[in-house]
């Protein structure tokens, strides 16, 4: 879009206010100091001039009279003007802040699903491999057992139980499962 360029200093200025901006402890928090909602209010005016949009719904103003605004009020309103420009521009690219759903999540998951898959397929390969190689029958059986089972594994740590637990099944040793592995 020809106005992102222009729009993401402003998007990387408001996440910069809204990771300055202080925790909520209360509702009752005030901040006293305009000039940290009015430089809020001044990145909005100045959105709004290049977008030809009017984001001024995220505007924070004093409530009620006083000269002071609520912590969650500011918070509130600068996450949902980065949430609402992150959808609008910035959709493709990771999300600024861990109270959003990111593609990032499921990429690392589809990456870590790859890996255990290849893992598995190499494991199965080298199993039959080493069960053409083997003579011994307790050793064939113990091979054949966790080759049987690599279906079910989900997690390496699930494959590290299942070759324990099946060795302890076959009556083989730390050492021995060395030997075959090697």
């Amino acid at each position: 879009m020809m106005d992102k360029e222009k729009i993401r200093p402003l998007y990387s200025e408001l996440q910069g206010y809204l990771s300055q901006a202080p925790a909520i402890k209360a509702t009752t928090d005030l901040i006293y100091d305009s000039a940290t909602w009015e430089q809020v209010n001044s990145a909005v005016d100045e959105l709004n001039s290049i977008t030809q949009k009017d984001y001024g719904r995220f505007k924070i103003n004093p409530e009620s009279g006083d000269d002071a605004v609520r912590v969650s009020t500011h918070r509130t309103k600068l996450g949902g003007i980065i949430s609402r420009l992150h959808a609008e521009y910035f959709a493709s690219e990771p999300a600024p802040f861990s109270g959003m759903p990111s593609t990032i999540i499921n990429q690392n998951q589809s990456q870590q699903q790859i890996t255990q898959i290849a893992f598995l397929l190499e494991t199965q390969s080298l199993i039959d491999k080493k069960l053409s190689e083997l003579q011994d029958e307790k050793e064939k059986g113990f091979l054949n057992s966790v080759k049987s089972n690599l279906a079910n594994i989900k997690s390496f740590m699930e494959f590290a139980q299942l070759v324990v637990t099946t060795a302890q099944t076959f009556g083989i040793s730390l050492d021995k499962l060395t030997q075959i592995f090697k």
